[in-house]
């Protein structure tokens, strides 16, 4: 349920629900980070190359939760790299090495268990 307002014009969830609308996720993201994405790209291809990457070291299998615009995980290297988001302008943002699962992240994940060596989300 949407009370149908917020500051950027975007409609908004109440605070009880989860956001699993795709259509208002989408409109939500495209409020928040439309206008923003090369600025983005810049901040996060540092954040991943001087803080994530050291403290990974070289893992094969990585998931992303939650990855939205997918800013983190297009910037891990990897032998595998996964994005669960249920935003469906999320493909479009993913790199095409990136495997999405537009699902919600708190049902059973299509990834065996025990098989990331890395799970990130912000």
């Amino acid at each position: 349920m949407t009370d149908g307002s917020s500051s950027g014009g975007a409609p908004v969830a109440s605070i009880s629900e989860p956001m699993t609308e795709p259509g208002l996720l989408a409109d939500v993201y495209r409020a928040r980070f439309d206008g923003k994405i090369a600025y983005r790209r810049q901040v996060w291809t540092a954040l991943v190359a001087t803080l994530f990457a050291p403290r990974l070291g070289n893992p094969k299998r990585v998931l992303d939760l939650a990855a939205g615009y997918g800013d983190f995980i297009n910037n891990v290297t990897a032998d595998a790299k996964f994005a669960i988001d249920l935003n469906p302008d999320a493909k479009v943002h993913l790199d095409a090495d990136v495997e999405l699962f537009a699902i919600d992240a708190t049902t059973p994940w299509p990834i065996p268990a025990g098989s990331l060596d890395a799970v990130f989300t912000s």
